[in-house]
């Protein structure tokens, strides 16, 4: 029996509690090259080092982030 996993068709759908950079292309309007530096910058949410070789962004600090780019749209 194969079991698939539903993807998630936004970020407020996923269960995972860290997103890495292959994730996060699902979801932002943003090439790699970007989020990084966007990253560095102070623009976007701070990766944080998992172990050696695996970086990744906290799911929660990414939705605040869309929120508040939502948030300054809207109003």
């Amino acid at each position: 029996m194969t079991t698939h996993k539903a993807q998630a068709t936004s970020i407020h759908e996923t269960q995972a509690e860290y997103l890495r950079l292959k994730d996060l292309l699902k979801f932002l309007p943003f090439s790699a090259s970007t989020i990084w530096r966007k990253s560095k910058s102070g623009e976007f949410c701070a990766p944080v080092k998992l172990s050696e070789g695996v970086t990744a962004w906290k799911t929660t600090d990414v939705r605040d982030w869309l929120d508040s780019k939502k948030a300054a749209c809207d109003g």
